[in-house]
């Protein structure tokens, strides 16, 4: 390294220059910058342990919890204002979402000897009606299942439910 020593100032010729340091410095505190702002959008937009619940997964959750008592992620799943109907022998029971719960954890994890099948009635952004199928040995259960898309997740607001 070459100096020069003049007086008490010194030179050094092999230095970077301060405008190129600066820049450096600026780019890399710039791209750092981007990198926290882009990982906190990802985190913010799917929260750790909170899955988006889509049409198939709520009718899937459903289904598993009605054929086999599978309780996992089905409460979660049921709107507040959440109803179910049920129609037999001419007659039609109402039920609300607390006394659907408790049926649930009461036939906790009882398997139905039954096959389910679904289709839909109707389907768009915003709403869905599906109709499930749960065929018995000597009938055949008929859930048609009504579903709101509350913006990020879909839930369900009303199940009607007849016998064949």
């Amino acid at each position: 390294m070459k100096t020069f020593k003049n007086s008490a100032l010194k030179i050094n010729l092999f230095h970077k220059p301060f405008k190129l340091v600066i820049m450096k410095t600026l780019k890399t505190t710039i791209l750092t910058l981007s990198f926290l702002l882009f990982a906190s959008i990802l985190v913010k937009a799917n929260p750790a342990g909170k899955e988006k619940k889509t049409i198939d997964y709520v009718l899937n959750t459903y289904i598993a919890c009605t054929t086999q008592g599978n309780m996992d992620g089905f409460t979660q799943l049921l709107d507040d204002t959440f109803q179910q109907s049920i129609t037999y022998g001419g007659k039609t029971l109402n039920y609300n979402k607390a006394q659907i719960i408790s049926y649930m954890k009461n036939t906790k994890n009882v398997i139905q000897n039954c096959t389910a099948v679904y289709s839909f009635v109707e389907n768009n952004d915003n709403f869905s009606i599906a109709k499930v199928e749960l065929k018995y040995p000597n009938f055949t259960k008929i859930d048609y299942v009504t579903m709101s898309n509350n913006g990020t997740d879909w839930n369900i607001t009303k199940v009607f439910t007849t016998y064949n």
